[in-house]
């Protein structure tokens, strides 16, 4: 799931994964955790797309549901 979600917004970007290193995904949050919690324990994927985690991720609002589903919002291009 982490290099899934860092290869997305390098891709927005317009950068390579290794230029996002001074901000790692791990200080935003615990992927693990979040795999466990929406996948279990086993990475299963049998989880549900109801169940869901927001946070955020340098500019960007990033939601893993439980159904594998990834979104990725930029959040300095969301009209208030």
């Amino acid at each position: 799931m982490t290099a899934i979600i860092i290869q997305t917004v390098a891709t927005l970007e317009g950068e390579s994964m290794d230029r996002l290193q001074h901000t790692p995904l791990h200080e935003s949050i615990d992927i693990g955790a979040v795999e466990t919690l929406l996948f279990g324990p086993e990475g299963n994927r049998s989880g549900s797309e109801t169940s869901s985690v927001t946070f955020r991720y340098r500019s960007y609002q990033i939601t893993v549901r439980g159904d594998g589903l990834l979104q990725v919002s930029d959040t300095t291009k969301i009209s208030p």
